[in-house]
């Protein structure tokens, strides 16, 4: 459309849960910097969370551990794997286990490191 090319999205596999969590914790610290931090979806997923942010707005949507995040105006959290999920939270109707869960909502963002931001996300 205005000719600039955007880099290309880099897939990582991490070996450990638990430096999957460090490098998501350390999002912030890249706020500004124009690198970005997303899970990799399924296309059925990707479709759930592109209709919460519809619904809902892109700063109260979110994804966590494949699963999509959500905050409604009054404030209520939801948790979804599927379309349903956000109707059934929409119109009031029961929404089963997941309606109980708090969880804390980190914004999506999308991956794109060079070898230079890779060290500045190590804790």
């Amino acid at each position: 459309s205005d000719g600039k090319q955007l880099p290309r999205p880099i897939i990582v596999r991490f070996t450990t849960y638990r430096q999957r969590q460090q490098v998501y914790a350390s999002k912030k610290k890249l706020k500004g910097s124009g690198v970005t931090i997303r899970e990799d979806l399924t296309a059925r997923m990707m479709e759930v969370f592109r209709a919460a942010v519809a619904q809902h707005g892109p700063r109260n949507t979110c994804t966590l551990d494949g699963r999509v995040l959500w905050v409604d105006r009054g404030g209520r959290k939801g948790v979804g794997t599927r379309l349903a999920d956000l109707a059934s939270i929409s119109t009031g109707t029961k929404f089963g286990w997941n309606r109980q869960r708090t969880v804390p909502c980190i914004h999506r963002c999308t991956l794109s490191l060079c070898s230079r931001t890779i060290s500045s996300l190590r804790p």
